[in-house]
């Protein structure tokens, strides 16, 4: 939890340390933008830092409050420690106190999401490139590999104090030697360390069969194949750890019991803010599998399967709905547009009920950034982030902290950049622990 102050050197008295040294000018202001408020409290300096520095209320500063009343409860102490050391009059401290009761401070809350799709185990990407021309990605840049991706991701959490991190499906499955060799063990090794944490279930992690994929989430060794639980070779736990992540499936459905595969949705908490990640994978998985993958499983309409929970998820005062859905559509140009979309997602957030705020897609391999119609007629934004590790979408959340809601989304597909080629004031440092485990699963599939 951020403090609402940077820490201060003691005061003796009224004698305010390093008072000459600050540059303090004009009065206090609260909050940042149309919203700020002015005091009349003089801008003066507490123990050499000035005042509009020590009170944390603008995001520049690292403002991150749960709710408005934190913030006031906050500065409400503070100002009674400055009153009591008579660095401020009462007067200045119930002026600064009215001041924040009125201000947008902790009224919203901002939260990033981390999102990609059908990674297809490439843990490695030394072969792998990108390119568009119209987003000025040269021709066959090098890009992607976990290493790479987690190198970004913790770039892009650097300056988000909530974030989270998702992934629409086809994580596993039709994956190269270095992780298919080893039953993708490899795939879920690495993204526990990238911190994914949740997974919507696609079409290709059914390709083993369900109790395959259970293996996956929990964890231990297959029944049958030597080249599984290699950890003692490259350096991860033995027996294999299982995913430290959440696969969702909220419309796989085992027959036999009436429920879910895997949960239905995953919940995360944001200092009081919570947000529900609904995960799925498209309706016809069993038409494009091997049937003894799926047997004894039923695959529910996608949209009524979203509609159906949003009842519950209202029941318990949860009002934030991220879709992860493996299921795409296709789109050309750029990769932050939607030109000439189409496909089956469309129809899919077409009848999706208006409480839903975001849909996370894939299946199609397709790079877009939309905002298509829900059942209201309201545009909602729509994202895939392409294949095989190369991009990643950065998508920022604005909720309404009284709400509960989501009230502005900024959506951005980012290149995972191996030369560095667009971010060379901000390269991406590879993550030295992942590009160790990918090294010593290729040497262990070198031979073969």
């Amino acid at each position: 939890m951020i403090s609402i102050l940077k820490p201060l050197v003691a005061l003796t008295g009224l004698a305010l340390a390093g008072a000459a040294a600050a540059n303090c000018t004009g009065n206090v202001v609260i909050g940042e933008g149309p919203s700020q408020i002015a005091t009349s409290v003089a801008n003066k300096a507490v123990g050499g830092t000035c005042l509009n520095d020590l009170i944390i209320d603008t995001e520049a500063e690292g403002a991150n409050y749960g709710n408005h009343g934190e913030f006031v409860a906050r500065l409400s102490k503070q100002a009674g420690e400055w009153t009591l050391q008579r660095a401020l009059s009462p007067k200045e401290a119930g002026a600064l106190l009215a001041a924040g009761a009125r201000s947008d401070v902790g009224k919203t809350l901002k939260v990033r999401m981390i999102a990609f799709n059908d990674f297809h185990g490439n843990i490695d990407g030394a072969n792998l490139n990108f390119t568009s021309v119209v987003d000025g990605i040269p021709a066959r840049t090098p890009a992607g590999g976990v290493d790479y991706m987690a190198g970004l991701v913790r770039q892009l959490k650097a300056s988000a104090p909530n974030s989270v991190v998702v992934s629409a499906g086809d994580l596993i499955g039709a994956s190269p030697l270095n992780s298919a060799l080893f039953h993708d063990e490899p795939t879920i090794e690495t993204m526990n360390r990238l911190g994914l944490e949740f997974n919507a279930v696609g079409n290709h992690e059914f390709d083993e069969g369900r109790e395959e994929l259970l293996r996956m989430q929990n964890g231990g060794c297959h029944p049958t194949d030597a080249n599984s639980c290699q950890g003692n070779s490259v350096g991860t736990p033995y027996p294999f750890e299982g995913a430290k992540f959440e696969f969702l499936a909220a419309n796989v459905v085992d027959v036999a019991s009436g429920k879910t595969l895997f949960p239905a949705y995953g919940v995360k908490n944001f200092k009081g803010n919570r947000i529900a990640f609904i995960g799925m994978t498209l309706e016809g998985t069993p038409s494009i599998v091997t049937p003894a993958g799926v047997a004894g499983l039923a695959f529910k309409d996608e949209a009524d399967t979203v509609n159906q929970l949003i009842g519950k998820l209202k029941h318990d005062d949860i009002h934030a709905v991220v879709v992860l859905i493996h299921e795409g559509g296709l789109a050309t140009g750029s990769i932050n547009g939607c030109d000439g979309i189409s496909g089956p997602i469309v129809d899919i957030v077409k009848r999706l009920d208006d409480a839903v705020d975001l849909v996370i897609s894939g299946h199609t391999h397709q790079a877009y950034n939309c905002a298509l119609p829900n059942s209201n007629g309201r545009a909602i934004p729509v994202t895939s982030a392409g294949a095989f590790s190369r991009l990643l979408t950065q998508i920022d959340l604005t909720l309404d902290t009284s709400t509960k809601d989501v009230v502005a989304v900024n959506a951005l597909n980012k290149l995972v950049d191996r030369d560095n080629v667009l971010q060379a004031g901000d390269p991406i440092q590879p993550v030295a622990e992942i590009s160790t485990i990918v090294a010593n699963y290729n040497a262990l599939s070198a031979p073969i």
